[in-house]
């Protein structure tokens, strides 16, 4: 299947890089506006997970992001082919 990575942002192509973004990561949530296009894309899956905090007094609802395996595969095909293709400095 074809995907469509045109006109990424270095944010973007982050979030396809990790296969997402959940509460575990290290990197900060992306933005609503940048995970938007990849959602219409079908390159990203947005989906919901919950934390209690403050003693389990409080339960926060946190937008997860999940990047598919065959999407996931795909980007980082198209990312060895472009290094493949750039001229060596050697």
């Amino acid at each position: 299947m074809a995907y469509d990575f045109s006109g990424l942002t270095p944010t973007q192509q982050a979030l396809l890089t990790f296969g997402g973004w959940d509460l575990t990561s290290s990197r900060p949530q992306p933005s609503r506006r940048s995970v938007a296009k990849l959602i219409e894309r079908g390159l990203v899956v947005e989906t919901e997970a919950q934390q209690r905090v403050h003693n389990d007094r409080f339960t926060l609802t946190v937008r997860t992001y999940v990047v598919p395996l065959d999407v996931h595969i795909a980007w980082c095909e198209r990312c060895s082919r472009r290094k493949q293709e750039e001229p060596s400095h050697a």
